[in-house]
């Protein structure tokens, strides 16, 4: 079944509005018409109240005509979209219109079923993918943050939703919230704690934030848990430091090992023993994961992200990031923007 988008329909001629609503089978089509307005005044009106996702709108109204109300609805909502209706003599106000922001104008002599069905569905092909790459690059962001509980602060996940920003509207909220419950539940799965999640009732973006910091929060403390039940404490003590200190160029073996008390030899065989890798491993494997939340943010160059994590220059930087994930560091964020 075709996802609907909420649409509305604003003319002041009758037999117009009458004629768009017969003349076509509108669900199948793969929108819903949620609401008509007679003019610009009620249509804004509306608006507020059905928040519909494409708007179907006449130029010439009395009251508040066609292009004063996109101008007011695109300020609050800049992601909507209108399909300008105009008569031959008007066509300057259509232009105008696309100037806006209108994805497209009907000359009402031309309205046919086959002419509209053709106009209809380019929207919908282009609401749908603009939607789409928006959810993907939300899913990526989240899946990120949540598979990295440690580190991360409140302004992060406001990174994570500016992703869906300009696309907020109760059916993308839906699979947002879907998505984020659905990433929560394979992460509490994957500490081996399925039955931890509880899936909430929420209907806002606001609410759903608070909730998914309050789960990383909760992660953050089942990972501390499961890892301090493993490991004996002096393998703790060395990932701690190893965690506190991996920004500092010269972190190497035989620093750790004066940390904890033990000689290098000692501490590289009980780590490997207990571990399954070798100390320069944890300091890579902390330093390359720290470096893609990094690239992730969008706010620092390769460059800088090279030194804030410990390495002397971005070549050596690049040449390990590429070892570990496969990808070069301006690949890696580049991917995730797109």
């Amino acid at each position: 079944m075709k996802k609907l988008i909420k649409t509305m329909i604003v003319e002041d001629e009758r037999i117009i509005l009458d004629d768009l609503l017969a003349i076509i089978d509108w669900k199948a089509e793969g929108f819903d018409i949620v609401a008509t307005a007679p003019n610009g005044k009620i249509g804004l009106r509306q608006y507020e109240l059905y928040q519909p996702e494409l708007i179907l709108s006449d130029i010439r109204m009395p009251l508040v005509n066609g292009l004063t109300m996109m101008k007011s609805i695109k300020l609050k909502n800049p992601s909507i979209h209108f399909l300008i209706l105009s008569a031959f003599d008007e066509f300057d106000y259509a232009k105008d219109a696309i100037r806006l922001g209108a994805e497209d104008y009907i000359l009402k002599t031309e309205i046919s079923q086959e002419y509209l069905h053709e106009k209809l569905q380019t929207i919908y092909n282009k609401m749908n993918h603009e939607t789409d790459t928006a959810i993907t690059a939300f899913e990526k962001k989240l899946v990120d943050y949540i598979s990295t509980p440690m580190i991360h602060c409140i302004d992060d996940l406001n990174e994570v939703f500016e992703t869906i920003a300009a696309f907020h509207t109760p059916a993308l909220f839906e699979q947002i919230y879907e998505l984020s419950c659905d990433t929560v539940y394979q992460q509490f799965t994957h500490l081996g704690v399925p039955d931890k999640f509880k899936k909430p009732e929420l209907s806002a973006y606001a609410d759903l934030k608070e909730w998914l910091y309050k789960c990383l929060k909760d992660l953050e403390e089942i990972d501390n848990l499961v890892f301090k039940k493993q490991y004996p404490p002096i393998i703790i003590n060395a990932h701690e430091y190893i965690y506190h200190h991996y920004m500092e160029p010269d972190l190497k073996l035989q620093t750790i090992a004066n940390h904890v008390g033990l000689s290098s030899g000692r501490l590289s065989v009980l780590f490997k023993k207990e571990t399954g890798r070798t100390v320069n491993d944890a300091i890579t494997d902390t330093r390359i994961q720290k470096a893609k939340e990094l690239l992730s943010s969008g706010r620092y160059k390769v460059y800088e992200v090279s030194e804030l994590v410990g390495y002397k220059t971005s070549q050596y930087f690049s040449t390990i990031f590429f070892h570990q994930t496969g990808q070069y560091p301006n690949q890696y964020r580049k991917g995730l923007d797109q």
